[in-house]
């Protein structure tokens, strides 16, 4: 097993690609025709859109090492020493429960009910699913909660002291100035 395992969502980097893709050919199709008001609309849309997609599905990730997990979601990072894990739970995403607090994350959300399938037992051997009777569709190895959650139960078997004392809980700046700056370059829309 690796010391650290960064786990997160995979469609992320391509929707940024495509979206990059998109704008830079609509901003020069807009140069060509001599339309440069409307081809720093399309520049100032696509940095939002971009940056949307920055904050909200390739910035959340869970980190996972022997001695503990951070949950970095789209405005905060949370590190949890696996001593101070009470629990876990899949229902809606992955969330890590201490004895002060819950702290779900972004990037392993639990599977919608439309997604949802009947797993075989077969799907969930040499997971560490196999003494669990009941096995809901959010535990399966096939979502990403469920991914996420076999992670955390290999990872929390080896334990390491750390060397940080108690649960440590940020706010991701860069987040926040971006999504500020996104903003603006959407108000530019309504102040030309």
């Amino acid at each position: 097993m690796q010391d650290i395992h960064v786990f997160r969502g995979k469609s992320g980097w391509v929707y940024l690609a495509i979206t990059v893709m998109i704008t830079g050919w609509t901003f020069y199709s807009f140069l060509q025709a001599n339309y440069l008001t409307e081809a720093i609309v399309t520049l100032c849309n696509g940095f939002a859109i971009c940056v949307f997609i920055w904050v909200f599905a390739i910035t959340p990730k869970i980190i996972f090492s022997k001695s503990r997990i951070e949950i970095h979601n789209p405005f905060a990072t949370v590190r949890i020493p696996w001593t101070e894990v009470v629990g876990m739970l899949t229902r809606y995403s992955l969330t890590i429960q201490t004895a002060e607090a819950k702290y779900a994350s972004w990037a392993a959300p639990a599977p919608s009910i439309f997604a949802a399938r009947r797993a075989h037992k077969a799907d969930f051997s040499s997971r560490d699913l196999d003494s669990k009777k009941i096995i809901t569709p959010s535990e399966s190895p096939n979502s990403a909660s469920g991914a996420a959650f076999v992670l955390a139960l290999r990872y929390q078997k080896d334990i390491q002291p750390d060397t940080l004392n108690g649960t440590e809980k940020t706010i991701n700046w860069l987040s926040v100035a971006l999504m500020s700056l996104a903003i603006i370059a959407l108000l530019y829309n309504f102040v030309h």
